[in-house]
C-alpha cells in the first residue's frame, strides 16, 4: 500500500465543528462523515471493519437504517472526493464487499 499523500488532522474542537484539515486547509463535513473520519483516523494504521462503523454510526441495532451500508460507502465516496486520493483506502478480504478501510499512519 503506498503512503498516504495528504497530511490530515482532526482535532477534538474541529470534530464538533464538523471539520478537519487536509494539508493545511480546512475542510467542512457532514455530520456523518466528521463520524467516520473520527473512527478512522483513532484506528490509524489498522483496518476498521465495516460492522464497528455499523455499531458506532448505530449503536442501537433496532435503529440501523435498513440502507445503513448504502450509507457508508456514500459518505466514504464523498470523504475520498474531499479528502483527496492516497487518504482512505479500502481493506478487501473477500470478493464481493470491502471487509474495512483504513487511514495508514505517516510514512507508512
Amino acid at each position: 500500500m503506498p503512503p498516504a499523500t495528504a497530511d490530515i488532522r482532526m482535532t477534538w474542537p474541529m470534530y464538533h465543528r464538523n471539520q478537519c484539515e487536509v494539508d493545511g486547509r480546512v475542510v467542512q463535513l457532514s455530520v456523518q462523515e466528521a463520524d467516520i473520519l473520527s473512527l478512522l483516523l483513532a484506528s490509524r494504521g489498522q483496518t476498521v471493519t465495516l460492522p464497528s462503523i455499523l455499531h458506532a454510526l448505530w449503536p442501537n441495532p433496532d435503529r440501523e437504517p435498513e440502507s445503513a451500508e448504502a450509507v457508508i460507502y456514500r459518505v466514504i465516496y464523498m470523504l475520498r472526493r474531499l479528502l483527496g486520493p492516497g487518504v482512505i483506502f479500502t481493506v478487501n478480504k473477500g470478493l464481493t464487499s470491502p471487509s474495512g478501510y483504513l487511514i495508514p499512519r505517516p510514512g507508512e
